[in-house]
């Protein structure tokens, strides 16, 4: 993953009709009023977005595929300073997005994606442990593909030391 300053960006040539999941643990220090989302970037300039828009729990989906925002109704936002795991996941042409498992959106997708990753807009939110890949029909089977790469820099939150389960993530070195 690479960071931004907008935010991270992971290249992962994903088809327009491949399977895949991708998933990432976030924590949400400070949902803004544009908020949090979640980027999948095409073509060109293309980007379509799943995100969270504000600490009301108002999520939704727009971009160049998806259309104007589109709001979902019916869930709830997830509470600051809490550490979540944020999968999206594509099978047979549907996009699923989930927090923590429990389902918050599922939209049509028919659209190849060249790289995901997280923007923000005058919020504050930490990422650690990107996996994810192509042929993947479930969660699970793309936690097991993740291998963290001891040259991938997505530790970039300075603080990061309050939850860190061990798991197969190599030791760090400074």
């Amino acid at each position: 993953a690479d960071y931004s300053g907008q935010g991270v960006k992971w290249q992962l040539a994903l088809g327009a009709s491949e399977d895949w999941c991708v998933g990432t643990q976030v924590l949400f220090e400070v949902i803004g009023f544009t908020g949090v989302s979640f980027e999948m970037y095409g073509a060109g300039t293309d980007v379509d977005r799943v995100g969270l828009d504000d600490s009301s729990g108002l999520w939704f989906r727009e971009g160049t595929n998806f259309g104007t925002a589109t709001s979902f109704t019916g869930v709830s936002a997830p509470t600051a300073g809490v550490w979540y795991t944020v999968e999206f996941c594509r099978r047979d042409g549907v996009l699923s997005g989930s927090l923590d498992g429990q389902k918050l959106v599922t939209v049509s997708m028919a659209f190849a994606v060249t790289a995901v990753g997280w923007r923000h807009e005058l919020s504050t939110f930490r990422i650690k442990n990107m996996y994810g890949g192509v042929g993947i029909r479930s969660v699970e089977d793309s936690r097991a593909c993740y291998t963290p790469s001891s040259s991938s820099s997505s530790s970039h939150s300075s603080s990061s030391s309050s939850s860190s389960s061990s798991s197969s993530s190599s030791s760090s070195s400074s």
